[in-house]
């Protein structure tokens, strides 16, 4: 009956009804879709961070490396044996795909005529063809595993030494010990990272050629790929408790812990999100107050006769608050037909872009997140309930009399 009567009421006026529904509409349309474009961001970078850069979900390493590691590596070397170790003690990890010893390795890279600075990432071939699956564009590079010299050049850097695939060069570099080494190597790939900044350095080669070259068998980390990110959590707390059941002392970062860019775009995007939700908010909730405010107006003496013959103060709240939710139902379910046509029309165009930092475009698109869209539908439709109660428990307030006599 309240649905019913809400509904007549809301079609008495139907330009001014008609008026909130659009604002309601393309607010909720304007949130919806850049949720689902900063959701597809987020799902774009964590991609990128864990295989692009090879983050994997865990990185274990010895207590201290991931402050210090970089002034003192030899102090946080795992051997053959703690590589072992770890493997034996995470085999049974859920949703265990690959464990991947890691090595970092630095120096200069020459073509025999020119030498420029690089920073290298070691790992074995078949460990980095599991690591990079899925990754679009070949962000990760490729090994071979019957190349031991073979190594993957970034894009600008091996432009900077005039190398192409297949050629040959030399890679120097220091042991452990501080005794200079070097070591010839071939051009297996050149590749684009996606991030400027490590475009103009990066190399990644066979664990073999690091080990040689710094003069050892062990690796600085170990690298833990999940078959699903939503586990990385839950692989921490077991991972660390099989680890010190094993008698190993280890340090534990996730993925999206060790990737500062992931961290700084998503906190970003996060107040974006809420700036732009906020306003949004400001603006249905003023529409919808505009809106009650001039129905308890008009129908002020009309008020006053239901409440005359009896209608009580909470059913007359109830029947405003119902009119509310009318228009924000309506809004929201124009605004959900409105974000599915605009985000599909514009993954189908394939606008692109280059985002600040990045080496190469990527292609503007939406994701349709059914925990966006309804948690924006609830939430527009109890603030719209909210809304229409401010006017209408002042109309419920209002002394009877005084409501009869409006003029």
């Amino acid at each position: 009956m309240l649905l019913r009567l809400a509904f007549r009421n809301l079609s008495r006026n139907r330009r001014r009804s008609i008026a909130t529904v659009l604002t309601i509409m393309l607010g909720y349309a304007a949130v919806t879709l850049f949720g689902g474009y900063v959701a597809n961001v987020y799902g774009s970078l964590s991609k990128q961070a864990i295989h692009g850069e090879k983050l994997g979900h865990l990185t274990i390493a010895k207590p201290g490396y991931f402050d210090l590691g970089n002034t003192s590596p030899e102090n946080y070397i795992f051997d053959a044996e703690d590589q072992m170790k770890i493997k034996d003690a995470l085999k049974d990890l859920p949703g265990l795909v690959a464990i991947s010893p890691r090595l970092s390795a630095s120096g200069l890279l020459s073509n025999g005529n020119t030498s420029t600075i690089f920073i290298g990432d070691a790992i074995a071939p078949k460990d980095l063809t599991i690591l990079s699956q899925g990754l679009a564009n070949n962000r990760a590079g490729v090994l071979s595993p019957n190349d031991e010299t073979g190594i993957a050049v970034a894009k600008n850097l091996a432009k900077a030494l005039s190398f192409s695939k297949g050629d040959e060069g030399v890679i120097f570099g220091s042991t452990f010990e501080g005794q200079a080494n070097a070591m010839d190597f071939r051009v297996e790939d050149v590749y684009n990272t996606g991030n400027a900044a490590t475009n103009d350095k990066a190399v990644v080669m066979p664990m073999s050629l690091a080990q040689q070259l710094l003069d050892t068998q062990g690796a600085d980390r170990m690298t833990v790929l999940l078959d699903n990110k939503d586990l990385t959590q839950e692989a921490v707390i077991q991972a660390s408790e099989r680890l010190r059941s094993a008698g190993i002392k280890t340090e534990i970062r996730t993925w999206d812990e060790q990737s500062s860019f992931y961290r700084q775009v998503k906190n970003l995007f996060n107040m974006i999100f809420i700036f732009i939700f906020t306003i949004v908010l400001i603006i249905v909730v003023m529409s919808i107050i505009n809106t009650m405010s001039m129905v308890v107006i008009e129908r002020t003496r009309e008020i006053g006769t239901l409440r005359a013959i009896g209608m009580q103060r909470n059913l007359l709240l109830r029947l405003f608050s119902f009119e509310g939710l009318l228009l924000a139902i309506m809004g929201c379910l124009l605004g959900l037909a409105l974000t599915a046509v605009v985000a599909t029309t514009l993954n189908a165009i394939g606008l692109a872009y280059t985002p600040p930092n990045s080496s190469s475009p990527v292609r503007l698109l939406i994701d349709l997140v059914p925990q966006i869209l309804a948690s924006v539908f609830v939430g527009l439709c109890l603030f719209a309930v909210m809304s229409s109660a401010i006017p209408a428990r002042k109309a419920a307030n209002a002394v009877i009399t005084d409501s009869l006599g409006h003029v």
